[in-house]
């Protein structure tokens, strides 16, 4: 599992790249100022040294415009998953996942930490 993502191959911003690869790989046509940069890391530190640049926004589906999956040959399914399950699957060892999806989990959670609190009386 990982997150939806591409190759810089062309001479765009790259929030322009994000959201291009949002419509073709999932389906859905979001506002370029809808979206937020997060943070830009490197990956594969040691041997290749890629920077990736992680990029947030929200979708609805007033925002979907088609199926998504890619284009030439690529095979991606959009998995939804509950907020309850964050942690279980961060921590679940038996899925195959990128360090950038879980960082990206985590990252959402802190943000979003203080609107799932319980709040006590």
């Amino acid at each position: 599992m990982e997150l939806c993502a591409g190759i810089v191959d062309k001479a765009l911003p790259l929030v322009q790249i994000a959201v291009e690869e949002i419509e073709e790989e999932c389906g859905y046509s979001v506002p370029l100022d809808a979206v937020e940069r997060v943070t830009s890391f490197h990956t594969s530190v040691g041997f290749a040294g890629s920077r990736q640049t992680l990029y947030y926004a929200e979708v609805d589906e007033k925002m979907h415009v088609g199926e998504g999956g890619g284009i030439e040959g690529e095979q991606i399914e959009v998995i939804e998953l509950p907020v309850g399950e964050i942690d279980s699957f961060i921590f679940d060892e038996s899925i195959a996942k990128t360090p950038g999806l879980m960082f990206a989990f985590l990252w959402w959670r802190e943000k979003n930490a203080s609107r799932f609190l319980v709040k006590s009386e």
